[in-house]
């Protein structure tokens, strides 16, 4: 299972790697204002693209990794429920954009992007396959393709001073390449475990349960892409100025880009959770504990970096020209001190309580929008930011009193006023330092070293933190950096 995680978080670090050098190319050569247009019809078709999903790829991943027999009637029924849906959700939507009167740039831009998103949702299809055999392997070859001639093409494109619209149809083509991989790929496990080749298509009726059964899965998801995309949907209509738009997009980019480290442990988290609570709720309890406490420890003085340094990333990353963006990153860097809900919501799953984290993400994102609503006609894109953290806050807050309520543990106040404690020492000095001293500087070898002398004086970490992080480290480093004796005991 960790291995697999690993896998995808190779995966993950390429195609993040590489579409932020192709955003920050593109974003310089294309100006706030396209970069703007292009997030408004990414947020927008991301959220009706989950019509067209209907929550069948994670059906086709739990289901066929149950019966891999089913793999053949999977891929192609639901290939095709997808493609029905498209016709209707996303056919209907470019009619939408012809009938609307935008000008032919925004309309080019808006259906490149409504056709990228077709085949994502069909090669997200073939994905899933692979998920259920856990070929992981596969999974990533298509996504470092895809990334890697994205990049490669998009930089070509803007050195030759080729259009918006010919770069985005490049991605297109690089989008194409991976869904025919996974395909490729997918096909193999249909020929192995498919022996019914004549009846590849499901009856209706079972067809029908399948789909009810996929609800929950796309009510999550919509919730997830909606709460991502609403507030900068609402940037767009409230806002006269599309630019303002182009900002938070570069803002909320960068701030994506630092969830890397908690949305991998998501991924190796979650099985050992499951297994945990079903073996002995107890273990699982301290699991979850010591999870929370070292979350806290990385992503709380991440958030207050980002503070300081964000408004240099985001000129050195962006341009100069996305200077006026740099608060709004500062107020979403925020979002990182929250990010224990990568630990609360795999608890909440492990216990069969994932209707609560449907619930309490709903409200959050409710309240996000009528803040939003407020806020942006009066502070433009920052108050967008603010709605945002408020409703991260909210949630994060109430799934935090839930779980330690449903475990019947004690809240680590201590750890969390200590690591608070760190944090700001850490964002004082770098904020002085961060004046003459280069951001990297600041970024990976300063702050870094105050937060740990910091948190060596205030004794944060007890010897059972320390045995349990050295049982992390690879063999070789932690031969080097442990006695033998203890190494022994």
């Amino acid at each position: 299972m960790l291995q697999n995680a690993g896998v995808l978080s190779l995966g993950q670090i390429i195609m993040m790697s590489s579409m932020m050098l192709w955003t920050a190319i593109i974003a310089r050569y294309v100006g706030p204002e396209n970069y703007g247009l292009y997030a408004y019809a990414q947020a927008t078709v991301s959220i009706l693209v989950i019509f067209v999903n209907l929550g069948l790829d994670r059906l086709v991943a739990r289901d066929v990794a149950q019966q891999p027999q089913l793999a053949g009637q999977y891929l192609t029924t639901f290939l095709l429920i997808k493609c029905a849906m498209a016709i209707i959700v996303l056919g209907g939507f470019v009619i939408f954009v012809l009938l609307r009167g935008l000008t032919g740039h925004e309309a080019e831009i808006m259906i490149i992007v409504t056709i990228n998103w077709f085949v994502i949702c069909l090669y997200s299809l073939a994905n899933s396959v692979l998920h259920a055999h856990q070929a992981m392997h596969y999974v990533v070859v298509g996504q470092a393709g895809n990334s890697l001639l994205t990049l490669g093409s998009g930089a070509a494109a803007v050195a030759l001073h080729e259009s918006f619209a010919v770069i985005l149809l490049l991605s297109l083509s690089a989008t194409l390449v991976q869904m025919v991989l996974a395909f490729w790929f997918s096909m193999r496990f249909v020929g192995l475990f498919c022996a019914n080749r004549e009846f590849l298509l499901l009856p209706g009726r079972t067809v029908g349960a399948l789909l009810r059964r996929s609800a929950p899965f796309a009510g999550l998801m919509l919730i997830t892409v909606m709460y991502s995309n609403m507030v900068l949907l609402l940037l767009r209509e409230l806002s006269s100025d599309v630019k303002t738009v182009g900002y938070f997009a570069a803002a909320q980019r960068i701030q994506s880009m630092t969830l890397v480290v908690p949305e991998v442990l998501l991924w190796a988290i979650f099985p050992a959770f499951s297994d945990a609570y079903g073996r002995s709720p107890a273990r699982f309890a301290a699991m979850f504990e010591r999870a929370y406490r070292y979350l806290l420890f990385v992503t709380v003085p991440m958030a207050v970096g980002l503070w300081v340094v964000g408004p240099e990333v985001l000129a050195a990353v962006f341009g100069p020209e996305f200077r006026p963006a740099g608060n709004t990153l500062r107020i979403l860097s925020l979002v990182l001190a929250t990010a224990v809900g990568y630990v609360l919501g795999p608890a909440m799953a492990a216990m069969d309580r994932q209707k609560w984290e449907m619930i309490l993400y709903g409200a959050a994102m409710i309240g996000a929008a009528v803040a939003g609503y407020w806020a942006i006609p009066r502070y433009g894109a920052e108050g967008a930011a603010w709605a945002v953290v408020a409703g991260m806050v909210f949630s994060r807050a109430v799934y935090s009193v839930l779980v330690f309520r449903w475990l019947e543990l004690w809240y680590p106040a201590a750890w969390v006023l200590k690591t608070l404690v760190a944090s700001i020492i850490m964002g004082w000095v770098a904020s002085l330092a961060v004046q003459s001293v280069h951001f990297l500087v600041v970024s990976l070898v300063l702050g870094p070293a105050v937060y740990g002398v910091t948190h060596l004086v205030l004794g944060t970490l007890q010897p059972n933190d320390w045995d349990y992080l050295t049982q992390l480290l690879p063999a070789t480093v932690r031969r080097a950096v442990v006695p033998a004796s203890q190494r022994a005991a």
